[in-house]
Parts: structure tokens; C-alpha cells; sequence
């Protein structure tokens, strides 16, 4: 794999678009001190994905922006493209997102496409000549898979080479992208893809002042993972370190389950009890409101007999109180005609005493027929009035009577 060109925008002292190809030969960028040389070396390893602001010489990540002069002005964001050739990836059955696919010349085992890094990206291709013959590379969007222990399957894979582009972009709002193709992805589909050729932000590809000195005085460990890192088995180690932290993350993830699922089971049993008591309750409920329905229809019977018996006798009254007025009259037009005759009786008192004290006799007896019969009439008036009131005190316990 190879370095074929870059495009800077943006970055650093790069404020307008900047494009650096690179030939099959050795390529020295020369300059004056402050012409931005060092500038180059930290945007390769910015879009390879650096993330260590004072690694690329500043405080913050969001200095790497050109943050304007007295003739421009800042930049809202800083991208950098660099377009890799004869890039390799082997075919996987993991990997994080994208799926590609070989085609060639010699028998495959595999119909579907493998896994080899994740993106939000929709389906590209790319066709090119390799070393063994026509291959046609295929990248679709995928799912994850769940089973870590496969990441260790691709040992084995065939080799697929393709051309590949790699981008970066960081917002002033601290929002990044990673691109690979123009393909939304994670720095660690980048990261996947490339530890392979051994290009990363710490890997031997890249080598800045006294980092010769420093492998030369490295310790043997030291030593023993830039080997690795040329052997391209580090990829595997990180794999099987990310498989490590799944599996214990996994464990973990069980052992909360099953505390989740006992509390789960106590909680269960309490609202089983629960249930069933709100279920006697609504039933004993239910039952409640019956037998007060059935007690106020009762009720409801009872005052309506109770009105209909006050109303009957409140209309024998009223009938009685008529006659008796009517015979109260009666008797008062027998008094006056009475007292009448009394008057002409005084004039003839001497020769009728007699007479006339029959007649006072007559007349004592019919003032005490008539004081009894006002006093009756009294007492049905008295009547009259209780049996209103109970009445209207019926009526108003039980509401309007309706038919």
C-alpha cells in the first residue's frame, strides 16, 4: 500500500483547498522553517486518526482549524482526503458495517459478502485489476454481528486490492466525520482497514524526528509490537483484546440479568397478590353497588306507597271539611232564624214563658250541637294541615313522583 495523494482544506496553515501528489519515488517536501512542512505530516496523521491535540502541536483538537489572519478569516472546519492504492483487506464474516465481496477467477466457498468495516454508507463499487486476475469489489451496508469469537475467522480469507480514499472533517462545534469513500464510517473501520499495511497513528509508516533513536533505544517489548505492527498480526491482538472486553461486558450483562430477573420475581409475586386483591375488590365492588341499587329501588317503593296513602287521605279530608262547612252554614242561617224568633218571642215573654223557656232549652241544645260541629270542623283543619305537611315532607324525601 502506498500513499497516492492528499487534499488539504482548512487545516492548520492550509486555509484554500491544497493538493500534494505523490510519484513512485521519493518525495521531499522542502521549504523556509514556518512554511507549514510539519503541517503535512500532522494532517496524515490527523485523518488517520490522531487524537491527541498536543500529538499535532496544539491545546485543543478544534487548533488544528485555521483560525484566520489579518487577510482571511477563520475557516468553520478543517477536512483532509488522502487516496491510498493497492490497499488489502481480508474477507471477514465480522466486521463493523460494510461488506465486501470478491469475485474472481478461482472457486469461492463464500456467496454473500463479508464484513470489513462499518459506515452509514449505501452500496458502492469498485472494479479493478489485481494481481490475481479481474476482481470486482462489492461494499453493501450490514448489521453487526453478535458472536465476538468470529472476528478470529478471517485468518484464512482471500485478499482483496482496491484504491481506497479516507477523509476527515472537524467542525468549529466539535462535531467530526470519518469518511472512507465519501462514506460516513467510525475511526475504527479507518483503524480496521488499514492494520493491515501497518498505517496508523502510532505504526512504523509514519516516522518523525527521533523516532529512529527511539526504536534504537527501545525496550524488547517495545521492539516486539513494532514487529508485530510490520507483521500485520497486531490487528488480530486488538481483536482478540476487543473479544476479551466483550465476553467480560457480556458476563457482566448476565450476571445483572439474573439479579434483574430475581427482583423481577419478587416484584412479580407481590403483584400477583396485588392483583388479586384489586380483583376481590372490584367484585365486592360491584356487589356493593347491586344491593344499593336494589335497597334504593326498595326505598324508592316504600315513599311512593307512602304518598299515594297521604294523598288519599288528604283527600277525604278535603271532602269532609266541605260538608262539614256546608252543615256549619246550614246551622248558622238556623241561628240567625232563631234569634229572630227569640226577639219576637220577647215581645209575648210574659204569655209564652213557657214556650220560651222550651225554646231556650232548644236552643242550648242545638249552640252545643254547633259548638261540637265548629269544633270538629276545627280538628279537620288541623287535620288538613298535618296531613300537608307530611305531603310535602314526603315529597320532598323522595323527589318527583312520575308515573
Amino acid at each position: 500500500m502506498r500513499l497516492d495523494h492528499i487534499e488539504i482544506a482548512g487545516f492548520k496553515s492550509f486555509p484554500e483547498r491544497a493538493e500534494l501528489a505523490f510519484d513512485d519515488r521519493v518525495t521531499a517536501i522542502v521549504g523556509p522553517n514556518g512554511c507549514g512542512k510539519s503541517n503535512v505530516i500532522d494532517a496524515i496523521t490527523w485523518v488517520l486518526g490522531e487524537q491527541s491535540a498536543r500529538s499535532l502541536r496544539g491545546e485543543r483538537m478544534e487548533d488544528v482549524i485555521f483560525s484566520g489572519s489579518d487577510a482571511r478569516r477563520p475557516t468553520a472546519a478543517a477536512e483532509v482526503r488522502i487516496q491510498l492504492s493497492k490497499v488489502t483487506a481480508a474477507l471477514q464474516n465480522v466486521g463493523t458495517g460494510l461488506e465486501m465481496q470478491t469475485i474472481d477467477n478461482t472457486p469461492q466457498k463464500f456467496t454473500e459478502g463479508n464484513q470489513v468495516f462499518n459506515g452509514n454508507a449505501n452500496a458502492i463499487s469498485d472494479t479493478e485489476q489485481s494481481s490475481v486476475g479481474p476482481t470486482t469489489v462489492v461494499a453493501v451496508q450490514g448489521t453487526e454481528t453478535s458472536d465476538v469469537l468470529s472476528e478470529f475467522e478471517d485468518f484464512d480469507r482471500p485478499v482483496v486490492t482496491r484504491d481506497v480514499e479516507v477523509a476527515r472533517r472537524l467542525y468549529r462545534s466539535g462535531e467530526s466525520e470519518y469518511l472512507i469513500d465519501g462514506q460516513v464510517c467510525r475511526l475504527r473501520d479507518i483503524q480496521d482497514l488499514l492494520m493491515d499495511s501497518g498505517v496508523g497513528v502510532k505504526a512504523y509508516a509514519v516516522i518523525e524526528q527521533g523516532r529512529i533513536g527511539q526504536v534504537l533505544s527501545a525496550r524488547p517489548t517495545e521492539r516486539r509490537q513494532l514487529l508485530e505492527e510490520a507483521a500485520g498480526i497486531t490487528k488480530y491482538k486488538s481483536r482478540r483484546r476487543s473479544a476479551e472486553l466483550k465476553l467480560e461486558a457480556a458476563q457482566q450483562n448476565l450476571t445483572r440479568i439474573d439479579d434483574i430477573v430475581f427482583e423481577v420475581e419478587k416484584q412479580r409475586i407481590a403483584l400477583k397478590r396485588q392483583a388479586a386483591k384489586a380483583r376481590r375488590y372490584r367484585r365486592l365492588r360491584e356487589e356493593l353497588r347491586r344491593w344499593e341499587m336494589v335497597s334504593f329501588v326498595r326505598r324508592s317503593e316504600a315513599l311512593a306507597a307512602d304518598i299515594k296513602t297521604a294523598e288519599s287521605l288528604l283527600s277525604e279530608a278535603v271532602v269532609r271539611k266541605g260538608s262539614q262547612a256546608a252543615s256549619l252554614s246550614g246551622f248558622e242561617s238556623d241561628q240567625a232564624r232563631l234569634r229572630v224568633e227569640l226577639v219576637e218571642s220577647d215581645q209575648a215573654v210574659t204569655a209564652v214563658r213557657d214556650l220560651a223557656h222550651q225554646k231556650e232549652l232548644e236552643l242550648e241544645r242545638r249552640q252545643q250541637k254547633l259548638d261540637f260541629d265548629r269544633q270538629q270542623v276545627a280538628d279537620l283543619q288541623v287535620a288538613q294541615n298535618g296531613g300537608s305537611e307530611a305531603l310535602r315532607s314526603l315529597t320532598t324525601r323522595s323527589g318527583p313522583v312520575t308515573d
